[in-house]
């Protein structure tokens, strides 16, 4: 029965995927005498873990009971206290929990405390539950966030034609799964060129989810305007990322706006800064150029390709990256997900190989 507690706790952590970054979100089902007497999930940064809402709603019931975790508990102090404490206090007998937490002030010292207390301790992994943290993980080994890169492609690989007339190329239910994907992010980051061409509002449109995410711009050259930024259209976030060698005070257009701006000297440098920020996920959505520079730097973790079954003809056009020409032989081969079906689109998903 480990492993059917354990899924049901990693299916209330889904539950607030999203919404509790910069930490992961968590499930906890507590079971006494083959009872689920208690469950929750973590609901955002800064208010109570999992384990400690579900402890309180087990109440005095918690002692002796058995505590499942889709996450190791933490052992460190936050903005909330170490979880492993309330355990410890509420007479847990046993823990079980299905990923070590890889951040460096937890990593198995979570565990190690609670046995050391008597409580028994089983690490158990489950079916998806690596895929689930690895964002999470990543982060903290790599010092930069996990990077999505989202396109939307024709058959034959176009992203754009080149008079952009056409303002998407795949259907309304790709459209909607790219915003629950948006959701899970912090923030979504786009080109300079995007924003004052296709006039995007890069928002969170979904039904039941309120949160909205950071929009970054990639403006080298800080030749974006408030007259021509969409985005103001809107309350959410808004950075816009110029270079450390554009002319001085180029950014203080933005000064009486809602827009903060920041320079930096290349790709990496900036996902150290967003990461500092508490930015853990990011998603890329274009254009060309922002793939371009960071597929070319080694910085993309993910790529989601959305391929409309559409062929789109013609010289003038543009595909997903630019640059100089590759032969087959300097390519990388990827790890690929089942294709994924959104009436009649397809989603390719492709991961760096281990």
């Amino acid at each position: 029965m480990d492993q059917y507690y354990l899924n049901l706790a990693y299916h209330l952590a889904l539950q607030s995927e999203g919404n509790t970054s910069p930490n992961p979100s968590v499930g906890a089902v507590i079971v006494h005498s083959d009872q689920v007497i208690a469950q929750a999930f973590h609901p955002a940064a800064g208010s109570p873990h999992a384990e400690v809402l579900a402890i309180e709603q087990a109440g005095r019931r918690a002692a002796g009971a058995t505590l499942y975790c889709s996450l190791e508990p933490c052992a460190h102090h936050g903005k909330t206290g170490p979880c492993v404490d309330a355990i410890i206090n509420a007479k847990i007998a046993k823990v079980v929990f299905a990923a070590i937490d890889k951040n460096p002030q937890v990593n198995g010292r979570g565990a190690e405390i609670l046995q050391q207390r008597g409580i028994h301790v089983k690490h158990l992994p489950i079916r998806l539950i690596d895929q689930f943290y690895e964002p999470f993980f990543q982060s903290f080994q790599s010092g930069r966030p996990y990077v999505y890169a989202k396109v939307a492609m024709t058959a034959n690989g176009i992203i754009s034609p080149a008079d952009r007339n056409s303002r998407w190329i795949t259907n309304e239910t790709s459209l909607s799964w790219v915003h629950q994907l948006r959701a899970r992010c912090d923030a979504i980051l786009v080109g300079a060129d995007t924003v004052i061409m296709d006039r995007p509002h890069l928002t969170v449109r979904a039904p039941g989810i309120s949160r909205q995410i950071t929009r970054i711009v990639l403006d080298n050259r800080f030749k974006l305007t408030p007259d021509d930024c969409s985005l103001l259209q809107n309350d959410a976030p808004i950075l816009i990322c110029g270079s450390d060698q554009a002319p001085p005070d180029k950014e203080s257009i933005w000064k009486n706006t809602p827009v903060r701006t920041i320079r930096f000297s290349n790709a990496a440098a900036l996902l150290t800064n967003l990461l500092e920020m508490g930015m853990r996920k990011v998603v890329l959505e274009g254009g060309q150029k922002v793939f371009t520079l960071f597929h070319s730097a080694g910085l993309i973790d993910e790529y989601i390709l959305m391929t409309a079954p559409r062929l789109l003809t013609g010289r003038h056009f543009l595909n997903m990256f630019g640059g100089s020409e590759q032969s087959l032989s300097e390519t990388k081969r990827y790890r690929m997900a089942p294709p994924l079906q959104l009436d009649g689109d397809v989603v390719l998903r492709l991961k760096r190989s281990v």
